[in-house]
């Protein structure tokens, strides 16, 4: 009768040091996704708000609620026109300086330049699309205001939330990290 062979192989602990690996990777992507930090959040923000600079009233709206917005980039300098804001802040400084042509003091045509440039400033004042961080564009979530509404310098008139694959991808990597993580963990505590 042959004799019973004995096989005595030891086993390895791969499968454990790779679902160690994956634990902690997918803490990692938990980390990111749900807790991100300052440096996260600059670099991929969830949302942007665009804030008046001065108090005044909105003269015209150039988009609503889900249009696509891009910021400026190296490519190009421009940015989507966002709203066109009348303000209202810069009229004491053209009254003082229309008081100091009345009263003589100071250079005239200095002083003439500067009412110009602060009634253009005054006239028109449109807000841009800012950077959106890292990435190429953004959706308008919510407008806030509405055409001929007064507001204070400070106030939010719209909120924009930039198209990022960021926050999905570490979604998705904690959750394909779990699987992987459970499987390779069951792998080497039933192959013992």
């Amino acid at each position: 009768m042959p004799r019973k062979r004995q096989y005595k192989v030891r086993g390895t602990n791969d499968f454990l040091v790779m679902a160690i690996i994956f634990f902690f990777l997918g803490i990692w992507a938990v980390k990111d996704a749900w807790f991100p930090s300052e440096s996260v959040q600059k670099r991929h923000p969830s949302q942007v708000e665009i804030k008046a600079e001065m108090d005044g009233f909105i003269k015209t709206l150039h988009v609503a609620e889900g249009d696509v917005v891009t910021p400026p980039t190296e490519e190009q300098e421009w940015s989507t026109k966002l709203l066109e804001f009348n303000g209202s802040a810069l009229e004491k400084e053209i009254a003082a300086r229309q008081q100091m042509i009345k009263d003589g003091t100071g250079d005239l045509a200095t002083l003439r330049g500067e009412i110009t440039a602060l009634q253009n400033q005054l006239d028109q004042y449109t807000v841009f699309c800012p950077k959106l961080g890292k990435d190429k564009s953004g959706q308008v979530e919510k407008v806030m205001v509405e055409k001929l509404a007064l507001v204070k310098a400070g106030d939010t008139l719209m909120i924009i939330k930039p198209k990022t694959s960021f926050y999905v991808f570490n979604k998705s990597l904690t959750v394909v990290s779990a699987i992987i993580f459970l499987v390779l963990l069951g792998v080497h505590l039933f192959g013992r």
